[in-house]
């Protein structure tokens, strides 16, 4: 919990001491942990990283829960996964509460494209900051063709840009 006291606005007060917020949080943390089966350091890891992201406070234990069911989905560790969720919510100018449709859109080209979800959203966390440029939405028909691609190139930008139009 220490990175949820240390990440989380209003976490701890100007003396450095933990206040209502952080009790808060962890109350909420430790209640999705008896809903969630993954363990609560995870939850608030996940969190943690939703907060480092700029994830409002109130829209911190939705974006866990969506995060969570994710990271199981696609078998993904739980705190990159919201890490990674977090950044290309930013990026592509994603509505928290909206991250669970981009789940849906993910998952449906994990399971009827050659990609893998790992695979979709580090290409899109590659692309994010030129999607952002191009104003660019997440659910672009380019982004799919664009995780059709073959994965075994690192070399994702290079490959996937120029098929943007």
């Amino acid at each position: 919990m220490l990175g949820v006291a240390k990440q989380v606005q209003g976490a701890r007060d100007g003396a450095g001491n933990l206040t209502p917020v952080y009790t808060e949080m962890a109350r909420s943390i430790q209640r999705l942990g008896r809903e969630i089966p993954i363990p609560t350091n995870q939850l608030a890891e996940m969190a943690a990283a939703g907060a480092r992201m700029g994830v409002a406070r109130e829209e911190l234990e939705g974006f866990v829960r969506t995060s969570a069911m994710m990271s199981d989905a696609f078998e993904m560790p739980a705190g990159q996964l919201a890490d990674d969720m977090g950044k290309i919510a930013g990026l592509f100018g994603i509505p928290i509460p909206r991250v669970g449709e981009l789940a849906d859109t993910i998952n449906h080209l994990d399971d009827n494209a050659q990609s893998t979800a790992g695979g979709i959203i580090d290409v899109m966390r590659r692309i994010g900051g030129m999607a952002q440029t191009l104003k660019m939405p997440a659910r672009n028909g380019r982004l799919r063709k664009t995780a059709r691609m073959n994965w075994a190139s690192r070399s994702v930008a290079r490959c996937c840009l120029p098929s943007i139009r």
